[in-house]
């Protein structure tokens, strides 16, 4: 039977992919265009092949056969299945009348049945749901060695970490303030460094934003939200607009099955033909990569981004990332677009976040690029080849900062990320609770990304040569402990009678001082256009702007109860709540 069914998909792929297409998809075209409706499509095909056209009620009577070729069957618009009298029968969802035929007529001792597109992933969902969430779990155990976030024991080696650095600091105070005083020092001089880099390579880069493309590849967009009813219409709006041939692109809109609300809102919407719908099963955990991953099984496009429910991506940047990938060496294998906020002038706490953006995606994510260090992505408009997403095992469905995870893997693999002049303006957090909220979780998913890292075989980091080693340390690890240790330093400041210890430590804050100030200035006139422009706000969230790093502070310790209480928690971020619409 596996063999007779290996010799079917074979001919029926070489019938799909070898009859060219011409003019004959002209109806294909109208209905990507709006012009005709799916139900007008496939009356007419359904009349001209005389095939019969299975209904919704019919769905329950299907069962599909070989499972593990589901991402074949999504590709090719294919199904094999029997029925309940165990005829065979080629299920269709298809749109050329040619290749209907022929496929009809060669495979006469099969039944052939045309099928609608939302009946087609119906019965995709019905087969394969749970073989889908347990890919979505477990995969990358298979292709990483285990070594991921949910195979960590994060109490035990918190303990062992607190444990040694208590033992440390009692054996030689003196000697573990020093060495935390050195490191956090070497933390400043590498965001000096790549902040130096990014400013001499900026006008340079200048020169990628005169763009041509000349193929369009079939782009995957994948958009996953959970309770977004307020912001779902926004992107919706915001992919309509992309500046890219929608019969080129997929939209995967991928909500959990328990969202009652944005189901109800999206049966209220008429979406275009490329978009489509997954829900996705309720299982543990409930997290932003475990929805990527189970919507991996279902997508067609050679280029994957993800959008996250309050972004508006500039209409070009599909057409950007395409030029890049083009021109670029073929060791990047990802391009991450800049992000910034279309509310930050809200108030003071969504201007300094987006000061904050403008360093870490403008500056320092850049000047990892230019260095060829590890860049950790940000958690949207990241565009990866589907290939190589696939050899990675997609993303860690149990790390609360999947992106930071995937970018470290990527460069593990040997490949290379690229940051390029194209912005996605999202929604930024507009009160202190919020903030503590989101800030949370991401330095629990540093801590997370950490320690899968120390996990990793040592010959494996010893390949990435010490350079990589020391970036990733002090930029994702030592980035939340230098949040935890801020408190014991300037206690030690002000009650150590040490000389020298103390003069270290006032040295080190006037250099922290300097540097930040430095760099959130030309941050704001980067944001402002020019410093003329800047306004009281502008100048008073200059001055507080080490104030809002000590935040980072509170965050810090929720994120470690969490790690050891939730380690996998997603704190969710609340959008929509901005008095300041995206249009």
């Amino acid at each position: 039977m596996d063999k007779e069914l290996d010799l079917l998909v074979i001919s029926i792929d070489n019938f799909i992919c070898n009859i060219q297409d011409g003019d004959i998809d002209s109806l294909e075209s109208l209905l990507v265009k709006g012009l005709t409706t799916e139900t007008e499509v496939l009356d007419t095909i359904q009349k001209e092949c005389k095939l019969e056209l299975i209904n919704t009620k019919q769905l329950i009577k299907y069962n599909v056969l070989d499972h593990i070729r589901q991402s074949e069957y999504c590709q090719k618009r294919y199904l094999l299945c029997t029925d309940i009298d165990q005829n065979k029968i080629i299920v269709l969802n298809n749109y050329n009348p040619l290749k209907i035929k022929l496929i009809a007529q060669h495979f006469s001792t099969y039944l052939v049945k045309l099928v609608s597109k939302q009946d087609f992933f119906s019965l995709i969902d019905h087969s394969f749901k749970r073989l889908n969430v347990a890919r979505s779990k477990y995969l990358l155990d298979l292709h990483n060695d285990k070594v991921n976030a949910k195979n960590i024991n994060y109490v035990l080696l918190t303990g062992k970490i607190i444990l040694t650095l208590s033992f440390f600091h009692q054996f030689s105070r003196e000697g573990f303030l020093f060495i935390m005083h050195l490191l956090y020092f070497a933390h400043g001089v590498l965001k000096l460094l790549l902040f130096k880099v990014a400013m001499l390579r900026y006008q340079l880069h200048l020169s990628s934003l005169y763009y041509s493309v000349e193929l369009f590849p079939f782009y995957t967009i994948l958009v996953p939200l959970y309770h977004e009813v307020e912001k779902l219409r926004d992107i919706v709006k915001a992919i309509e607009l992309l500046n890219y041939p929608k019969n080129r692109i997929e939209v995967k809109i991928i909500i959990e099955e328990d969202d009652v609300y944005t189901m109800l809102e999206l049966t209220t919407m008429h979406l275009a033909h490329y978009f489509h719908v997954i829900k996705v099963p309720f299982s543990f955990p409930q997290t932003k990569p475990k929805a990527l991953n189970y919507a991996m099984n279902y997508i067609v496009g050679e280029y994957i981004t993800v959008y996250d429910a309050e972004d508006s991506p500039e209409p070009d940047q599909l057409l950007k990332v395409i030029y890049h990938f083009q021109n670029l060496q073929p060791d990047y294998q990802c391009i991450q677009a800049r992000i910034n906020f279309y509310n930050k002038n809200e108030n003071v706490l969504t201007k300094l976040m987006s000061i904050e953006y403008c360093l870490w995606f403008d500056f320092f994510l850049y000047g990892l690029t230019c260095l060829g260090l590890p860049v950790t992505l940000g958690g949207t408009s990241n565009h990866c080849r589907a290939k190589m997403l696939k050899s990675l095992g997609y993303w860690d469905a149990y790390n609360v900062t999947e992106d930071a995870d995937l970018g470290l893997r990527i460069y593990i693999a040997g490949f290379k990320t690229a940051v390029i002049d194209s912005y996605t303006y999202g929604e930024a957090v507009i009160d202190c609770k919020g903030w503590l909220h989101q800030r949370s979780r991401w330095i629990k998913g540093f801590i997370q990304t950490s320690f899968v890292f120390m996990s990793y075989n040592k010959n494996i980091r010893n390949r990435l040569g010490l350079c990589a080693n020391i970036c990733i340390c002090l930029f994702i690890l030592f980035s939340p402990l230098m949040f935890l240790f801020i408190p014991l330093w300037l206690i030690s400041g002000i009650i150590d009678n040490d000389c020298t210890l103390g003069t270290i430590l006032w040295y080190n804050m006037l250099f922290a001082l300097a540097y930040m100030h430095v760099m959130s200035w030309i941050a704001l006139c980067r944001i402002k256009g020019h410093w003329s422009n800047l306004t009281l706000q502008d100048l008073l969230c200059f001055i507080i702007w080490p104030l809002y790093s000590m935040l980072h502070v509170i965050a810090s310790y929720k994120a470690i109860f969490e790690l050891c209480v939730k380690p996998f928690k997603w704190n969710k971020t609340k959008h929509g709540v901005s008095r300041i619409n995206i249009n």
